[in-house]
């Protein structure tokens, strides 16, 4: 679980630097408490960084199968198992390859489906 914090977390460091300070003072002038203060500058601050830890932890996640494979080969039963050790299960330990296809196609669409709005949002002209 501790192997893949690091970046995410230094991307959420990252842009709380990028939070004015002019933001919390002017929240803090308007009478607003540290509650309020964090659901309206930092929550809206950050939104960019959750989307992009999201859409980079869920395309990571699909690519876990060496560890997987290595240590449990999903196992005991299926406690451990992921798609990708799924898929190598059915396609070569139960010869069913379109079963095992049709996990990797779902795979790939889904990485897709993330990774697409992921490039779009980070090759976006900002507007200043």
């Amino acid at each position: 679980m501790w192997l893949r914090t690091g970046f995410p977390m230094l991307l959420y460091l990252a842009a709380l630097q990028g939070i004015p300070g002019q933001l919390y003072e002017a929240a803090r002038v308007d009478g607003a408490g540290r509650w309020e203060q964090f659901w309206h500058v930092t929550m809206p601050g950050l939104r960019s960084a959750h989307y992009i830890v999201l859409a980079l932890s869920l395309i990571d996640s699909f690519k876990v199968f060496d560890l997987v494979y290595a240590m449990t080969y999903g196992g005991p039963g299926t406690a451990t198992q992921v798609m990708g050790t799924w898929m190598y299960a059915n396609v070569f330990q139960y010869y069913q390859t379109g079963y095992g296809t049709a996990i990797a196609v779902v795979i790939t669409l889904v990485a897709i489906a993330v990774g697409i709005p992921y490039v779009r949002s980070q090759t976006r002209e900002p507007t200043a």
